[in-house]
C-alpha cells in the first residue's frame, strides 16, 4: 500500500482504471473494524470512548497503510482536560491492528531478498539492504502516533509565520503510540485542481507548494517526506487586510434582498477571486531531517540546478554517498546530466516550448536526472532518495497545476549574486513566496 502511494500515477504510462485503482489508495486504504478503533481509544486514555467524544462516526472518513481517521466531536469532559471547546470537530486517528508487526515481519523478508540479490555483481551497488534498512526506520517511526504529533508540533512552528500553509495540530493529553487525536481539516484534495482547466488558484498553489518544500528543506531542515496528493488539502479563505473589508461589505450587499440576481452573480463572481488558497498537509508522521554535510551537499546541488549546470549537478550527486560512492563510470554520468541540462538550457535561453524537445515538461525533464542515477548505478544514501523523490513529486504536481511555473527560476533567485548569506538570501526568498498575497487582485467587473 505505501508503495502505491508514493509518486502519483503516471496516466500517459498506465491505463485509467489502474490510475484510478492507485489514488484510491491515498485515502481509501482498508480499513479495519469500528470494535477495533473503540477498544484502542479505551485502551489509551483509560476512559470510555463515550465520555472522550460526545459523537464518533463508526465509518472512517479516510484510510491509509499505517492507520484510519474518524471524526469526532469532544465530550465536556474531554474539552475540560484539553483546553478545547464541547463539541470541537476533531480527527481521531487509529493504528490498524497488527501493523507494527506486520511492518517487521515484512522488512525481514524483504532483506532477507535483498541480502541474496545482492550477490549478483550487476546489483550490487544498489545496495539494496542498506537502503531497506534506511527506509525501515522512517516508517517504523510513522506507526508511533505520539511521535507524529511531535512532528505536526515542530511544523506548526516553523510555519507559524504564514497563513497559507497549515498543518492539524495535536490535542494533548490525546496522544498515545497508538490513537492520535488532532483537530479536523476541511479541504478540497489537490487533486481536484490538478484536474480542473483554467482554474485561477492553480498559479498561487503551485508557488506555495514548490515555496513549502524549499523551506522545509533547505530552512527548517525538516521535511514532510510522504506528501501524496492524498495528504494535501486546499482551503479557499476570505482575503485579510483592507480587501477583507471590502470583501465582508460585498458579502452584506449579496445578501441584501434590494438587488437582482445578476448583480449577485457578478458580486459572486467577483468575490471568487479574491479568496486566499491555503495548503493543508496532513499525515506527517514520515520526516526527515539531513545532516549538516547532507544540506551543504543539497544547497550546492541546487545552485548547480539553478545555474544549469549538469556537471556540477552530477558532482553534487556523487558526493552524497562519500567514500562508500559505487558509480563505475562518474566522469560518464557527469556528461550526461550535463546533456541533460544543455537541452534544458536551450529550451529557456531560446524560449521553445517543451514539445521541440525530448522531454514532455520541466517535471519529466527532473526525473530524467533520476534515471540517470539509475542508469550510471550511482549511490544515493535511502534518506537522500526519500528526500529526491518527494521532490519530484511535488515538482510533477506543481507543473500540472501550473505548466508556465518554474521551480528553477524560484530556486534561481535564491543564488542570484548578493553579499547577503545564502541562509538569510534563501530565508527571504521562501518568505516572499509564501507570504505573498495575491495582490493582483482587479476591481473590474
Amino acid at each position: 500500500i505505501k508503495g502505491g502511494q508514493g509518486p502519483p500515477p503516471r496516466h500517459d504510462i498506465f491505463p485509467p482504471d489502474m490510475c484510478k485503482e492507485l489514488e484510491m489508495l491515498h485515502t481509501q486504504a482498508p480499513a479495519h473494524r469500528f470494535k477495533h478503533t473503540k477498544k484502542a481509544i479505551e485502551e489509551a486514555f483509560g476512559m470510555r470512548c463515550e465520555d472522550i467524544f460526545e459523537y464518533i462516526d463508526t465509518q472512517p472518513v479516510a484510510s491509509g497503510s499505517i492507520g484510519q481517521i474518524h471524526r469526532a466531536r469532544l465530550s465536556s469532559r474531554a474539552a475540560a482536560i484539553t483546553g478545547f471547546e464541547p463539541g470541537e470537530v476533531v480527527a481521531v486517528k487509529v493504528r490498524h491492528p497488527g501493523t507494527a508487526d506486520a511492518i517487521l515481519r515484512d522488512f525481514e523478508t524483504m532483506l532477507w531478498v535483498a541480502h541474496v540479490f545482492s550477490q549478483l555483481p550487476a546489483l550490487k551497488y544498489l545496495r539494496l539492504e542498506d537502503t531497506l534498512k534506511q527506509f525501515a526506520a522512517p516508517l517504523k517511526e510513522q506507526v508511533d502516533l505520539a511521535r507524529e504529533a511531535s512532528n505536526l508540533q515542530r511544523f506548526n512552528y516553523n510555519f507559524r509565520h504564514t497563513e497559507h500553509v497549515r498543518f492539524p495540530v495535536p490535542i494533548y493529553p490525546l496522544v498515545s503510540t497508538d490513537v492520535l487525536v488532532e483537530t479536523y481539516e476541511e479541504g478540497d484534495h489537490i487533486t481536484d485542481y490538478i484536474k480542473s482547466q483554467h482554474n485561477p488558484y492553480n498559479h498561487r498553489l503551485s508557488v506555495l507548494g514548490s515555496g513549502t518544500m524549499l523551506q522545509m528543506m533547505l530552512v527548517d531542515n525538516l521535511i514532510h517526506s510522504d506528501l501524496h496528493p492524498g495528504n494535501i488539502l486546499v482551503r479557499l479563505n476570505p482575503p485579510a487586510g483592507l480587501v477583507g473589508l471590502v470583501y465582508q461589505g460585498l458579502e452584506a450587499v449579496k445578501n441584501s434582498a434590494k438587488i437582482g440576481s445578476s448583480m449577485r452573480a457578478r458580486i459572486d463572481n467577483l468575490q471568487q477571486r479574491w479568496l486566499q488558497p491555503q495548503l493543508v498537509l496532513l499525515d506527517v508522521g514520515m520526516a526527515t531531517e539531513l545532516s549538516e554535510e547532507d544540506r551543504l551537499n543539497m544547497v550546492g546541488l541546487f545552485r548547480s540546478f539553478s545555474q544549469l549546470d549538469g556537471r556540477a549537478c552530477g558532482d553534487w550527486t556523487l558526493r552524497f554517498s562519500g567514500a562508500e560512492q559505487a558509480c563505475p563510470d562518474p566522469e560518464a554520468f557527469k556528461t550526461a546530466m550535463q546533456q541533460t541540462f544543455d537541452e534544458i538550457k536551450r529550451i529557456d535561453t531560446e524560449g521553445l516550448s517543451w514539445d521541440s524537445s525530448c522531454f514532455r515538461n520541466s517535471a519529466d525533464a527532473l526525473a530524467n536526472v533520476l534515471e540517470l542515477v539509475r542508469l550510471y548505478q550511482v549511490s544515493l544514501p535511502g534518506h537522500i532518495c526519500a528526500v529526491v523523490v518527494t521532490t519530484l513529486v511535488l515538482e510533477g504536481w506543481s507543473n500540472k497545476l501550473d505548466p508556465d511555473h518554474s521551480v528553477l527560476r524560484q530556486v534561481n533567485k535564491m543564488f542570484e549574486g548578493s553579499s547577503v548569506p545564502w541562509r538569510e538570501r534563501i530565508a527571504h526568498l521562501v518568505d516572499e513566496a509564501m507570504q505573498d498575497e495575491d495582490n493582483h487582485l482587479t476591481l473590474t467587473w
